[in-house]
C-alpha cells in the first residue's frame, strides 16, 4: 500500500493544479492561490517520498528534473 503514496501525491498535485486554473479563470485569486500553494506542497511532497523509497529509476530520474534531457 506505501507504494500508492507518490502516485496519489502527484494525482492530488493533478488536482490542485486544475482547481487553480478554475478559480484563477473565474477571477477568484486569492482560492486559486491556494491551491497552488497545495500544488507546490504536494509535488515537493510526492518527489521526497520517491526518493525515500528509491523508486527513481534512470528513465523517470530525467522526467522528474526540468532540463531538457536530448
Amino acid at each position: 500500500m506505501s507504494r500508492h503514496i507518490p502516485n496519489f501525491l502527484t494525482l492530488s498535485n493533478l488536482f490542485f493544479g486544475c482547481c487553480a486554473l478554475v478559480f484563477s479563470l473565474n477571477h477568484e485569486t486569492v482560492v486559486a492561490a491556494w491551491f497552488v500553494l497545495g500544488c507546490f506542497v504536494c509535488d515537493y511532497a510526492d518527489g521526497m517520498t520517491a526518493r525515500a523509497r528509491w523508486e527513481l529509476r534512470p528513465r523517470s530520474a530525467n522526467n522528474s528534473t526540468l532540463w531538457p534531457t536530448w
